[in-house]
């Protein structure tokens, strides 16, 4: 996937598409379901060993519009940061 359809998910090619369809045709929805020992958001941070980056994009999601110190405007714009962050991480 070329560097614009990173930035731009709407820019993926039709095979792309059609080949993450074919994964994940919506019959198969043991991704969404919760270890029974979780007990916090840490622990499906570690569930699902995310890194920093996704953790943080993971972390500002769930809480997005509750945080008392931080507004949702800021916590949009951090997903945002962290998100690039890892788009750079991943494309060195």
């Amino acid at each position: 996937m070329s560097k614009e359809q990173l930035e731009d998910p709407r820019q993926a090619t039709l095979p792309e598409c059609e080949e993450f369809v074919k994964q994940n045709n919506g019959n198969d929805t043991d991704y969404y379901k919760i270890p029974a020992d979780a007990e916090m958001l840490q622990d499906l941070i570690e569930h699902k060993d995310l890194n920093w980056n996704i953790a943080n994009i993971f972390k500002s999601c769930y809480r997005i519009n509750d945080s008392t110190h931080s507004s949702y405007e800021r916590d949009l714009n951090k997903i945002l940061w962290f998100a690039n962050r890892e788009l750079n991480r991943i494309n060195k």
